[in-house]
């Protein structure tokens, strides 16, 4: 399988995870090491690098002191320290990674819709998106534009596969999973990108639903050619071919960002302890797909408003049966969205395991 972000290796520490890759950012609050890092892993020109890192590196210093002082803040208080957090981290992708009119990012992007609710459930209409950081953010993963779109609370919760036991066992929700595979294919001396998506039904493969997919990754409907033929499993093959096998991987490599919902993916190790990691998209039913890390910035968003703006909207949602989603955020979504943000920054696939030593 070629490396879509970046090389992926599989770490041991002494120390917890998420901590290891909070110390890796650390290091890029030092303008120098960053210059380097947009330089030689971003391909920036050491003009353009240098003068990115004086906006990149305090962003990450910002993202790294809202994050600390979030693990010592009680739940009703930390997501809006979470959403600052992730928002300068978002901030540092943008500036890294440069989407079209990337230098929008100074605005928010999203709209708080919560001032009218009484309550808060899962068909709760909770933002709106506009332009600026969030929607940027988000194109980095996806070629579907968010901008005008107006968010239910239960759509964004989708996105997040944390949630994927709550919402079946709490809410009734028919989570779903589609699995992504990837591979450089050669014929007759020509190289392709190939992408396969798939399900397990009772633990039987089968097909992803082919408009689901494409609708989530519209650009597979315009560069590849899908065949459905096969029951287990639907192929997509790049209509354009290269000479070369390295041309080919970077092409691939450069629409697979937009097809895997990195940031959704999991870490599995066989019976031999070989590690590897599989991609991964989270959903429910009749709800449209959204990337796992654009659902997390979302939902620290609107929970922050809530926090912020809608005390008495608070009081009632910690008495419902929305607070598990709310505890299971603040609990779970630093390990996913900050260890994520290390690798996409780094352009590498770094998994920590934990081992205790004594």
């Amino acid at each position: 399988m070629p490396n879509i972000i970046g090389e992926f290796q599989s770490v041991v520490s002494s120390i917890p995870p998420l901590e290891a890759h909070t110390g890796h950012l650390r290091h890029l609050t030092n303008e120098k090491i960053t210059k380097d890092l947009l330089s030689d892993v971003h391909g920036m020109t050491a003009t353009h690098a240098k003068e990115t890192a004086k906006t990149f590196s305090p962003h990450i210093r910002q993202a790294l002191n809202f994050h600390n002082e979030s693990k010592n803040s009680i739940s009703s208080i930390r997501p809006v320290l979470q959403y600052y957090s992730y928002l300068n981290l978002a901030v540092a992708a943008i500036l890294a990674y440069r989407p079209s009119n990337y230098n929008q990012y100074r605005r928010h992007g999203v709209e708080d819709r919560t001032h009218s609710l009484s309550k808060l459930d899962l068909s709760s209409e909770v933002l709106k998106i506009k332009r600026g950081a969030a929607p940027l953010f988000h194109s980095i993963f996806s070629d579907t534009s968010l901008y005008n779109k107006r968010f239910r609370f239960g759509q964004l919760a989708s996105g997040f596969h944390m949630f994927s036991h709550e919402l079946s066992s709490r809410f009734k929700k028919k989570t779903q999973k589609y699995f992504v595979k990837d591979e450089i294919r050669n014929v007759n001396g020509r190289w392709y990108s190939i992408y396969m998506f798939f399900e397990y039904d009772n633990n039987v493969q089968k097909k992803a639903p082919q408009n689901r997919i494409e609708d989530a990754m519209p650009l597979l409907n315009s560069d590849y050619d899908c065949n459905n033929t096969d029951a287990t499993q639907l192929e997509y093959t790049s209509k354009q071919n290269w000479a070369t096998e390295a041309n080919a991987n970077k092409a691939h490599r450069k629409n697979g960002i937009k097809f895997i919902n990195y940031g959704g993916h999991m870490i599995q190790s066989d019976a031999l302890n070989v590690t590897t990691r599989v991609y991964v998209w989270s959903g429910i039913s009749r709800t449209p797909l959204l990337p796992t890390l654009t659902s997390i910035l979302l939902l620290s968003f609107s929970l922050a408003s809530i926090v912020r703006y809608r005390p008495l909207l608070l009081d009632v949602s910690m008495n419902s049966p929305i607070l598990l989603l709310i505890d299971t955020f603040v609990s779970e979504a630093d390990s996913v969205f900050i260890s994520s943000m290390r690798n996409l920054l780094y352009r590498e696939e770094v998994a920590v395991g934990y081992i205790d030593y004594i």
